[in-house]
C-alpha cells in the first residue's frame, strides 16, 4: 500500500514535497496510511527506497517506474500518487516523461524476434506483449530472477498484466548487443568470444534444483500445442531425432547475437538478455541456434571459430545441430 510521507530535511526543515513508497514502515518505523503532515526526524539521513511516478504534460502516468534509493531523506523528492493504479505502460511508449530525476524517452527496439514490443532508454528496457498461451513474459521474469547472482542478467523492476497485455520492466545492461557491436568488423575475435562465453554459461550454472524444463519432450509438447502445428512435420522431425541421451546443461534457449551483450572496449561478453526459453536442455540446443545466428549476421565462414571457442576442436555432432535448428523453426 502506498503512503504519502513528508520528510524532515537535515536541520529540521519541513519539505512540502512528498514521496510514494511501498514498505517504508518496515524500513523506517511506524508510518500512518494516507495523507499526513507529520515529520519523521528518525528517518532523516537514512536510506529508504521510493518509487518514481512520472508525469506527462503535468498529468501523472498512473504507475511507478523504478525504485530509487534515497540515501539522505529530505535531500530528494519525486512526484507521487495516492493509490496509483497498476502500471499501464501503454501510455508511456513514444512519450517523454517529466521527472525530478530527468526526462525519459522510450526508443523502440527493432532488432530481434522475441514477439514482444521492446522499448528502451539508457536505464530501462520495457517489454509489452499480448497475453498468449505460449511464451509469456512471466516465464522470462521467473528465469531472470532465478539466474540473479549466477550470471549477468537484467534486474527485474516490475511485471504487470491486464486483460490484454503483459508488461515487463527491467534494467538495461551496459554494453552493445553482438549483432550491432563494432567488433563485427573483427568477426574472428567476436565469434571466438561468443563460443567461449557460451561454454562458460553452460559450465557455470548448476542445474541441480533447476525448475525450468526445456528438454526435447517439453519442446515436442510445445510444438504440438501450437494452433498452427504441422503434425506431419513434427512427426518426421522427431522420428529422426538423435537417439543419444541429452547432454543436459542450463541453456540460454535463444543464444543469438542480439541477445548477447558485448563490452565495446574489450570485446568480451558482459551479459545476456531475452531469456524466456532458458532452462535445462541439451547443450546443442544453444550451439545450433548460435551457428544459425552467426551465419545470418556474419556469413558462413565462422562456424568452426565458434565451435573452437566453445571447446569443440575436432568433433561435433552435426546431426544434433541439424535437429535443433529444424526444431527451432517449429516453435
Amino acid at each position: 500500500m502506498p503512503f504519502y510521507v513528508r520528510f524532515t530535511a537535515p536541520g529540521g526543515t519541513k519539505l512540502a514535497t512528498s514521496v510514494v513508497n511501498f514498505g517504508l514502515g518496515n524500513r523506517c518505523g511506524t508510518i500512518a496510511a494516507g495523507w499526513t503532515n507529520a515529520t519523521y526526524p528518525a528517518i532523516v539521513g537514512q536510506t529508504v527506497y521510493t518509487i518514481v511516478c512520472f508525469a506527462y504534460k503535468g498529468k501523472p502516468c498512473y504507475g511507478y517506474i523504478y525504485w530509487i534509493p534515497i540515501t539522505n531523506c529530505g535531500a530528494f523528492y519525486v512526484h507521487g500518487l495516492y493509490y496509483p493504479s497498476y502500471c499501464n505502460y501503454r501510455y508511456c511508449t513514444h512519450q517523454k516523461f517529466e521527472c525530478h530525476y530527468g526526462n525519459i524517452d522510450w526508443e523502440p527496439v527493432t532488432i530481434g524476434e522475441s514477439g514482444a514490443q521492446v522499448y528502451r532508454n539508457d536505464t530501462f528496457v520495457l517489454k509489452i506483449q499480448r497475453i498468449a498461451k505460449r511464451q509469456s513474459l512471466l516465464q522470462e521474469k521467473s528465469r531472470i530472477e532465478w539466474l540473479k547472482g549466477k550470471i549477468s542478467v537484467p534486474y527485474i523492476i516490475d511485471y504487470q498484466v491486464d486483460e490484454t497485455f503483459e508488461y515487463l520492466l527491467m534494467s538495461r545492461l551496459r554494453g552493445i548487443d553482438a549483432a550491432q557491436t563494432k567488433w563485427k568488423n573483427d568477426p574472428i575475435r567476436l565469434v571466438h568470444q561468443l563460443g567461449s562465453a557460451l561454454r562458460q554459461f553452460h559450465d557455470k550454472i548448476d542445474i541441480k534444483n533447476c525448475p525450468f524444463d526445456e528438454c526435447v519432450n517439453q519442446k515436442l509438447k510445445e510444438c504440438l500445442d501450437r494452433e498452427d502445428a504441422n503434425d506431419q512435420l513434427i512427426a518426421e522431425l522427431f522420428a529422426n531425432a538423435p537417439q543419444e541421451e541429452e547432454e543436459l546443461v542450463f541453456t540460454h534457449g535463444d543464444y543469438c547475437l542480439p541477445n548477447i551483450i558485448i563490452d565495446e572496449e574489450q570485446c568480451c561478453v558482459v551479459g545476456f538478455v531475452d531469456l524466456g526459453r532458458a532452462g535445462m536442455a541439451d547443450r546443442y540446443n544453444d550451439i545450433a541456434l548460435a551457428l544459425c545466428s552467426i551465419q545470418y549476421n556474419l556469413g558462413n565462414d565462422y562456424s568452426h571459430i565458434f565451435l573452437e571457442g566453445y571447446g569443440l576442436f575436432s568433433s561435433w555432432d552435426e546431426k544434433k545441430i541439424d535437429f535443433y535448428q529444424k526444431l527451432d523453426q517449429l516453435l
